[in-house]
């Protein structure tokens, strides 16, 4: 009981965010040049998360409701549907959905298999174009769960929307061959017990967020005087001896309330040519407008 209600307030979260981000005109966002297998990886991935498999252990030939084997298994459907939407950017609630009815069945989760999803994905995905993603909107709130985000800058001149899921808010920049992102991210994180056990998971979460091919320096995290929960600042430096780049990464981990075992990742990273100066003034402005206070 205990799990199942916990479930239930995780859709309620997930549920809502969505709704709250189509108030912003929060676009769902086709990643381009993905193959028929790609997409297959895709959903088995996404019920796979929440059946707590790994995706290639997953009968496709069988129902969610028979996979999961709870009473709760339309949540677990949900779960997974939400992410095969989010991640390749069509309505997969209303095709599914739509796709079920159309046979006089009642409902995906009990009456689909994991191939019959697949195949609905591919066709969907196969009906979009490959476009670049959307500029961003400066006037817009995006949000990731309860935290409000907004673009880098206003007007965000050649920042685009890369991601826009409940969990991850991204937006990219390409100018002159430099490479610019922001974004904010939920993740889990064992529950605050001091600040070295806090200091220690931040440095070990954030291991291997660095691009390949660049040797960062050593950094360590340090803690934010003044938040309203715990919070770390990170900043890493790095660089590319083949293409000659500099990497800047900073973040800021906050967790979301005390007492949750979930924390916000607020990141800028710059990737820039010699010659070029990094943007650190955008890059602590946007961790400052869009991390808990």
């Amino acid at each position: 009981m205990q799990i199942f209600s916990v479930r239930i307030f995780t859709l309620s979260l997930i549920l809502m965010a969505p709704v709250a981000m189509a108030a912003a005109r929060c676009p769902l966002i086709r990643p381009p040049g993905l193959s028929s297998e790609q997409v297959d990886h895709v959903v088995a991935a996404a019920y796979a998360q929440w059946l707590h498999k790994p995706a290639g252990a997953v009968d496709s030939s069988r129902t969610i409701k028979a996979l999961d084997g709870t009473d709760d298994a339309i949540l677990t459907y949900s779960f997974g549907t939400l992410a095969v939407a989010q991640t390749l950017g069509f309505d997969a609630v209303k095709v599914f959905y739509d796709a079920s009815m159309a046979k006089g069945a009642k409902h995906p989760f009990d009456t689909m298999s994991i191939a019959d999803l697949q195949a609905l994905a591919r066709a969907a995905y196969a009906q979009g174009r490959d476009a670049p993603p959307p500029a961003a909107d400066g006037s817009v709130e995006y949000a990731v769960l309860e935290l409000p985000v907004h673009a880098p800058s206003a007007p965000p001149d050649g920042w685009r929307l890369v991601h826009c899921r409940a969990d991850d808010v991204t937006f990219q920049r390409r100018v002159d061959g430099r490479v610019t992102s922001a974004s904010v991210r939920n993740a889990p994180m064992a529950p605050y017990v001091s600040e070295a056990d806090f200091l220690k998971a931040v440095a070990s979460g954030l291991q291997g967020i660095a691009q390949g091919g660049f040797q960062v320096q050593p950094w360590h995290p340090t803690i934010v005087n003044g938040s309203s929960t715990p919070c770390a600042d990170v900043e890493m430096k790095g660089r590319n001896a083949a293409s000659g780049e500099t990497l800047l990464l900073r973040a800021r981990v906050c967790y979301a309330k005390a007492g949750t075992s979930s924390v916000y990742m607020t990141l800028f990273s710059d990737v820039f040519a010699e010659g070029q100066s990094a943007e650190t003034g955008q890059a602590a402005a946007f961790i400052g407008a869009n991390s808990p206070k």
